[in-house]
């Protein structure tokens, strides 16, 4: 298990390309403001 903490605004397709994967609002904790996402944080279970 990897986990990732995260401190930023990134709109969808950021996100997408920054954690590679699809991600669910389980993994993901954001609020989406203006239409950006405040990326909180992010776990990883690499298979």
């Amino acid at each position: 298990m990897m986990k990732i903490f995260w401190a930023g605004i990134y709109d969808e397709v950021n996100i997408q390309g920054i954690l590679g994967k699809e991600y669910t609002s389980n993994s993901v904790l954001m609020d989406k403001k203006n239409g950006k996402y405040i990326l909180s944080t992010f776990e990883s279970f690499d298979s």
